[in-house]
């Protein structure tokens, strides 16, 4: 399934459930290797990251929850 596809299903279902969106969905599933503590690197890799900084704001966003 191409990623435009499965955004056209995931906002079409978003209209119906509740405000979820492919951009919600990503940061959700990044955030979630991240606490549990999959390397950054495979991290961006996987996201399809240019740079690892769009990374590593999911490391800063669970830091700031635990402080």
């Amino acid at each position: 399934m191409q990623p435009r596809a499965i955004q056209f299903v995931v906002e079409g279902y978003s209209d119906k459930l509740f405000a979820v969106t492919c951009q919600i969905l990503r940061h959700t599933y990044c955030r979630r290797l991240v606490e549990q503590g999959i390397p950054l690197q495979q991290i961006k890799q996987w996201a399809g990251h240019k740079s690892i900084q769009s990374t590593f704001r999911y490391k800063g966003s669970i830091d700031q929850k635990r402080y």
